[in-house]
């Protein structure tokens, strides 16, 4: 189903030595042993703790017109323990964009006071987030995708009470549109589509799962990624599901936070990104952005279908389904038939965006005729 064509460099860590460089201009204190950092015997001072957001933004690189970011926690060796960070990594390349300004060290830029809790993205690509402060309770604002600057907020926020909920955290915003889609309980495998002004119920569509994020694709279409590793794509304009499908990374039982997905619209590819162990020699990151197209696999080919009557002599067109893994159509394979039972030629045909083709039969006598129908697929 999946083709991977992107791979980013490691996230780079800082060394206990970058990280005090920094951390002094922020207030960091003596090394504390609250996470066991301290006492491993490597070059480095911190670790990955957990994902807060996975996103690409437009902007132009030497390879690439965009730029691929990956905000989490980590841990370090210093006090207060834990501080946000934000990983930038070329769309084209995956090599890494992290400064090494004043402020910041090869590794990756620190925020001041930045505690976030989670970032997404909006139908238009703008970018929302929430302190860690008060996770869940739906005080979401735009943010700046470069500094990330939850204190600078603009005019809209989002109360859960408008949408008569306690707590809004999955969700995804079409302010064009005048909607909301959002996971409004943590054990419905279903999803709520609201009217954003107003916070009326407008529909509720069935998925795969219980939604663990809820990621804009494009034209009024959006990914619903499910807790049980399941992918819907849904069209929430017109409340219709286009496909189903397995996502291309699984997390551990229990892991599910160890794992965020996103979708590249200017390179239309699933980006993800996955916390691994880090490298048990050195201590050094080992987890990356990777990003795959999407790639029809066929596996089933409908039983063909005369639509014409047929007679002998008569050319007679036959219609068959391509149908891929995810019960979306696949295109441009060439499909072939052979007639039994009567003497016939048959004309292939390939099958079209939509996955149809149309094979041509003409019979030269009478008979019971069986057409078999087979499609030359590609495995490389």
């Amino acid at each position: 189903m999946f083709r991977q064509v992107y791979e980013s460099e490691p996230v780079q860590y800082m060394t206990r030595g970058e990280l005090w460089t920094a951390g002094r201009l922020l207030g960091l204190a003596e090394e504390n042993d609250s996470y066991g950092l301290t006492t491993n015997p490597t070059l480095y001072g911190e670790n990955l703790k957990f994902i807060s957001g996975l996103y690409a933004e437009r902007k132009r690189t030497p390879t690439a017109d965009a730029v691929v970011h990956v905000i989490t926690r980590n841990d370090t060796v210093y006090f207060p323990g834990s501080y946000a960070r934000n990983y930038s990594f070329d769309g084209g390349t995956g090599e890494s964009l992290n400064s090494t300004t004043r402020e910041n060290t090869p590794a990756i830029p620190f925020y001041d006071g930045m505690t976030l809790a989670h970032v997404m993205m909006d139908a238009g690509g703008g970018i929302w987030g929430t302190s860690i402060l008060s996770p869940g309770d739906g005080l979401w604002s735009p943010m700046d995708p470069d500094t990330l600057d939850l204190d600078r907020r603009l005019s809209v926020s989002i109360e859960a009470s408008t949408y008569g909920k306690a707590i809004l955290d999955v969700f995804m915003t079409d302010r064009t549109n005048d909607l909301l889609v959002a996971a409004t309980s943590g054990s419905s495998a279903s999803i709520d589509i609201f009217n954003f002004t107003t916070g009326a119920l407008l529909d509720t569509l069935n998925v795969s799962g219980i939604p663990q994020q809820i990621i804009p694709e494009d034209n009024g279409r959006l990914f619903v990624y499910c807790k049980n590793g399941m992918f819907n794509l849904v069209d929430y304009i017109n409340r219709r599901i286009f496909s189903t499908f397995k996502a291309p990374l699984m997390a551990s039982p229990g892991q599910i936070q160890s794992i965020a997905y996103t979708y590249d619209r200017f390179h239309r590819r699933l980006l993800a990104f996955q916390i691994l162990p880090d490298d048990p020699i050195n201590g050094s990151c080992t987890s990356r952005v990777k990003g795959w197209y999407p790639v029809p696999l066929p596996v089933r080919l409908t039983k063909p279908i005369p639509l014409l009557l047929p007679r002998s002599g008569r050319n007679v067109p036959c219609l068959v389904r391509l149908i891929g893994d995810a019960g979306e159509p696949v295109g441009g394979v060439h499909v072939q038939g052979v007639m039994s039972g009567v003497a016939a030629a048959v004309s292939p045909g390939v099958s079209d965006n939509n996955g149809y083709a149309v094979l041509h039969t003409k019979a030269t006598a009478s008979g019971v005729a069986t057409l078999t129908t087979t499609a030359e697929v590609a495995t490389a």
